[in-house]
């Protein structure tokens, strides 16, 4: 089955709810955030009425989105946050979130991309441990993906941050044909791996038995094709795949 990737960035602001609890899952602008943890409160996703606390051009009023409570009406509360996670069901190569933290502590707070469950980048921020209201942009750019986790960490109330976001953006990524091809074939200890009608000019990460310390990351040329090679492989039967569009080939090196 193909994944197709995505042409232009999905954006949630949240601002077709009403203020108050969205549960443990929902979906806003083509994206879905999943997985609340509050770090020792419930983990629920909540919708904040911000217009008269949030005074920012990277905030669209009214709403933002926070965990665990709000403060009725438009003057909101900077609620606790653990961790969660969120995914358009496609291969991406860009995410934005927009942070409005009050927190005096010196935590982290992380945005991590990962793709097949593999770790494939990851960017934070850290407090600054003074009070007072901050305002941070956590941005990944260039990376194949197909899910965000956010997340606080740090010693400090068990790394939660309090605070809210908004306009997060999940984006990038050049379209499948739906028509790859991927062969694979071993001469001693030389893996070679050859992708056909690929899109031409997207990016094409090449991976080997599903270990990211393999990959090998090009692009495909005006003829749809790309490849990559892979020395001192061991003998016996491997695996190939092309993780943008999940393609695979197998192969037997000798």
């Amino acid at each position: 089955m193909t994944l197709a990737t995505l042409t232009a960035a999905e954006t949630a602001n949240f601002d077709g709810f009403a203020e108050g609890s969205l549960g443990q899952s929902f979906q806003d602008g083509g994206i879905q955030f999943y997985d609340p943890d509050a770090y020792g409160l419930p983990g629920v996703f909540v919708v904040e009425w911000a217009s008269e606390t949030l005074n920012d051009p990277d905030f669209s009023p009214p709403n933002a989105l926070t965990m665990t409570g709000y403060s009725p009406g438009p003057q909101a509360a900077y609620s606790r946050v653990g961790t969660f996670r969120m995914k358009t069901g496609n291969v991406a190569s860009s995410a934005k979130v927009q942070l409005f933290v009050f927190d005096n502590s010196t935590n982290k707070i992380n945005l991590e991309a990962t793709l097949g469950g593999n770790v494939v980048a990851e960017t934070f921020v850290h407090q600054q441990g003074v009070q007072g209201p901050r305002h941070y942009t956590l941005e990944l750019s260039d990376v194949a993906f197909d899910e965000l986790r956010l997340y606080g960490s740090g010693d400090y109330q068990n790394g939660a941050f309090f605070g809210m976001m908004d306009n997060v953006e999940i984006g990038g990524g050049e379209t499948c044909t739906g028509q790859e091809r991927l062969k694979a074939s071993c001469r001693g200890a030389k893996l070679k791996a050859k992708l056909t009608r690929a899109e031409p000019g997207s990016t094409a990460t090449f991976r080997l038995d599903e270990d990211p310390d393999t990959d090998v990351r090009g692009s495909v040329n005006r003829s749809g094709k790309s490849k990559a090679k892979f020395n001192n492989v061991a003998p016996g039967r491997h695996k190939v795949e092309m993780l943008e569009c999940d393609v695979d080939a197998e192969t037997t090196c000798p």
